[in-house]
């Protein structure tokens, strides 16, 4: 996730941010910073040497210190689009744990089912942060979660069949 934000002081400012790995690279008009730890930069203009510390990460808001000064480069969540997220999860684990739901629509619970739907909260967290109308979001939701019952039952199709 790539965010760019223009600072009075500072310039333009590139946070990139792989939301797999964790990777981070950040340039400060134009500068690139070179990396000392995982969340620590240093931002040498030639003149001085800045120490740059990021606080959070893309998915969660992420803020750079640099120096005395917090300059956000991420937007945090909304409430409803971590509860979204959240609830995913949450009926999918509920669905996989009760017989009868299971007898209705089987999916598959336990650990594939709490790692896929897991997996599918964090991309609707992803997908609902980079739009901007409320609807939108929702649909978004949604159309996650059915995408997520629809593996899951496709998964439990398959087991059954191999293990009948």
């Amino acid at each position: 996730m790539t965010v760019t934000v223009s600072h009075e002081v500072y310039g333009q400012i590139v946070y990139n941010e792989n939301i797999w790995n964790g990777k981070i690279e950040i340039t400060v008009n134009g500068t690139k910073l070179t990396k000392i730890k995982r969340t620590k930069f240093i931002y040498d203009n030639g003149e001085t040497k800045i120490d740059v510390t990021v606080k959070g990460n893309a998915l969660m808001g992420a803020k750079l210190i640099i120096g005395d000064e917090t300059i956000p480069v991420g937007k945090a969540p909304a409430w409803y689009e971590i509860a979204c997220s959240i609830s995913i999860f949450v009926i999918v684990t509920a669905w996989g744990n009760n017989p009868i739901l299971c007898s209705i629509f089987p999916i598959v619970g336990g650990g594939i089912g709490g790692g896929i739907s897991g997996l599918m909260a964090v991309l609707n967290l992803h997908a609902m942060k980079s739009k901007k109308r409320i609807a939108v979001k929702l649909g978004i939701w949604l159309a996650m979660l059915i995408a997520t019952f629809a593996i899951l039952f496709a998964l439990a199709i398959v087991f059954l069949i191999l293990w009948a």
